[in-house]
């Protein structure tokens, strides 16, 4: 007489359910874009350009790409499992590839221009290591 009829929620998922995701996916499309323009810009002006390590190089951007699809497939179908998590496994996956992406572009940077790479590397040392002392602080402490 009853008729049990399972109808999964991904199913019912909308465009508007993906908005969290293409929102977060943004950032990491921007910031890979800019890692491969400032890559080429590097590459030119060093002279060291190669098909072969350009090649290469997309590649790694495509697995990004994938590993971002990937924690969007999670977040979507998870749930369907019962499994909640507290944190969107997009958003963090979206974080680690900006700032990875951050990384390569300073150091591209560096490549380019040696005096910024310099003072980029002491901020973000510094970030890293909030109470460590740069050399020039030490110097500066020392003379009086």
């Amino acid at each position: 007489m009853y008729q049990l009829i399972f109808e999964p929620s991904y199913v019912n998922t909308t465009v508007l359910d993906l908005v969290p995701q293409i929102r977060s996916g943004i950032p990491v499309l921007c910031m890979i874009g800019s890692d491969i323009v400032i890559g080429l810009v590097k590459a030119f002006t060093t002279h060291s350009y190669e098909s072969g390590i350009m090649r290469e190089g997309l590649f790694h951007k495509l697995g990004e790409l994938l590993c971002f699809i990937f924690a969007v497939v999670c977040d979507l179908t998870l749930p369907t499992l019962g499994i909640v998590l507290p944190v969107s496994i997009t958003s963090a996956v979206a974080a680690y590839l900006v700032f990875m992406e951050i990384g390569s572009v300073i150091e591209n940077i560096g490549v380019m221009n040696p005096q910024l790479g310099k003072y980029l590397a002491l901020v973000f040392a510094k970030v890293k290591h909030p109470d460590a002392e740069t050399e020039e602080e030490k110097e500066t402490d020392a003379d009086p």
